[in-house]
């Protein structure tokens, strides 16, 4: 019994850590994108 347990204990792990996870992309992540970009070329910092 403690086998069979101890085997789906390890399924588990094993599946929810390699699963892909999808980051939808939100309106703060855009802005924030948006207002480092206008830093950068504001001051120049990608050259």
């Amino acid at each position: 019994m403690k086998k069979i347990l101890l085997i789906c204990t390890l399924l588990v792990l094993l599946t929810g850590c390699t699963a892909p996870r999808d980051y939808k992309k939100n309106r703060f992540t855009k802005q924030f994108q948006e207002a480092d970009s206008m830093f950068n070329e504001k001051y120049r910092l990608n050259e």
